[in-house]
């Protein structure tokens, strides 16, 4: 069997009403990013998506709550060894964004809430958040845009 092109994962964006989101820190890597990690063998993005914001938050949300924001964003990290990662990205409905409560789940972890431009340039995967503003439209260096980031899919409702 050959080794996989690529490794899928998936990431939950959970904006506040600040327009700044929820992020943990990462025990592994050391930096911070949205909640998310690696996709199981068999598992869908989205599955993927509910069950690291579970594990990472305590956030229990329906996969419908998940509204898909952008797919197939490769990147790769110097300091992971393998194939290329590609991620999805979901945000969670702003209903939900503002009456849940997150907590921290996992040892060694804090929860936080940072800018567009913070996840874009002090976070743990900055080329990946420049690459899904750039592909949502989001100058993350401007604030009033760095704000909207957190708006970033209309939300049905």
């Amino acid at each position: 069997m050959s080794a996989p092109l690529f490794r899928g994962s998936a990431q939950v964006l959970v904006p506040n009403r600040e327009g700044l989101f929820l992020t943990v820190t990462n025990r592994r890597w050391g930096g911070y990013s949205c909640p998310g990690g690696a996709m199981e063998e068999g598992e869908t993005a989205r599955a993927a998506a509910r069950r690291e914001l579970a594990e990472e938050t305590g956030l229990v949300v329906s996969e419908d709550d998940l509204l898909p924001v952008y797919g197939g964003v490769i990147w790769s990290q110097p300091q992971d060894a393998g194939p290329p990662w590609c991620c999805f990205a979901f945000r969670l409905r702003q209903l939900l964004c503002d009456t849940l409560i997150p907590c921290q789940m996992e040892l060694g972890t804090k929860l936080a809430h940072h800018s567009a431009a913070d996840l874009a340039t002090t976070s743990l995967y900055p080329k990946y958040y420049q690459e899904l503003w750039a592909a949502q439209g989001v100058d993350y260096e401007v604030e009033e845009e760095a704000q909207e980031a957190a708006r970033l899919l209309p939300d049905p409702g």
